[in-house]
């Protein structure tokens, strides 16, 4: 089932329906993104890179619009800009603002794979260790699915679910491993896939399997963490510099220096400059979280 995709105005139907001239358009898009399907396939929104390509550019035409309207609109009232100036600037302006929208509906299936990626990682490792004792019990690897799938284990648990829902539609299981390894991003969930199937085909203990898996996804996770501390000094600094040095200390020296020079600084630079140094520090907060590896305890 289809989701619709965030940020866009208009769905899939109504798109393909005002797309049809951009077909071209689409097209070409699509032969320059070969990897598109693939992150599609990814995440849970459904669609077809055709159709979704279709709805980016139709939904970024609109941005447009809607854009220029409001820039030529502030252009004219507040800062009285005569007509045909306004709406000349006002086109490169919203052509930015469009061109933003297009790459961020280019970069979006990426974006939410890696999301899903995230929260599967997050519960994986506890996933596996209740996967291990019940094989070790007894318990057949198909049976350990579905029962993990009834637990609360988030994505995890919703994967396993359509795993035991394609096996009792007929597939094998190591057929539907392998689709689970290719809609999803998670190394680590790929990497035990992998070796379970490598286990089943080689009639090797499953058990060996299963917590050489767990070892591994345990190191990788702690690798991530120690990667991550030594990353944050750096950040941290950056931050400060931004936060508390450039907004007291380059105001200051850019003030002083200014009295040496003919022109000063006006109340529309100092807005402006502040309102960089706030960005700038909303820009490193979210980078630093990004790259924060998820934990769960």
């Amino acid at each position: 089932m289809s989701q619709r995709v965030p940020l866009a105005l208009l769905g899939v139907g109504t798109c393909r329906i005002i797309g049809r001239p951009l077909r071209p358009i689409v097209d070409a898009l699509e032969r320059a993104l070969p990897d598109l399907p693939v992150d599609l396939k990814k995440t849970d929104l459904g669609t077809k890179p055709h159709d979704y390509l279709t709805v980016a550019m139709v939904n970024t035409i609109i941005f447009f619009l809607i854009f220029y309207g409001l820039f030529a609109a502030l252009l004219i009232r507040v800062s009285e800009t005569q007509m045909a100036q306004a709406l000349t600037v006002s086109i490169a302006y919203a052509a930015g603002v469009a061109l933003l929208v297009l790459l961020l509906f280019l970069r979006y299936p990426k974006i939410i794979a890696g999301k899903k990626s995230e929260s599967i990682d997050t519960y994986l490792i506890f996933a596996l260790k209740e996967m291990l004792l019940q094989i070790s019990s007894g318990i057949s690897l198909y049976n350990a699915i579905v029962n993990l799938s009834k637990q609360n284990y988030g994505s995890v648990s919703k994967e396993f679910g359509l795993v035991a829902r394609d096996v009792n539609a007929g597939m094998p299981l190591f057929k539907a491993l392998e689709q689970l390894a290719d809609r999803n991003a998670s190394i680590i969930l790929r990497r035990t896939v992998w070796q379970l199937n490598n286990a089943q085909r080689a009639g090797s203990s499953l058990q060996g399997a299963m917590r050489a898996i767990i070892d591994d996804a345990t190191a990788d996770k702690r690798t991530r963490i120690h990667d991550f501390s030594q990353e944050l000094n750096l950040w941290g600094l950056l931050y400060m510099t931004f936060a508390v040095a450039v907004p007291s200390i380059g105001l200051t020296m850019m003030i002083i220096l200014s009295t040496f020079g003919s022109s000063g600084i006006g109340k529309t630079f100092f807005i402006v400059f502040i309102a960089g140094c706030f960005v700038m520090q909303m820009a490193l907060i979210g980078f630093i979280q990004t790259r924060r590896p998820v934990v769960s305890v």
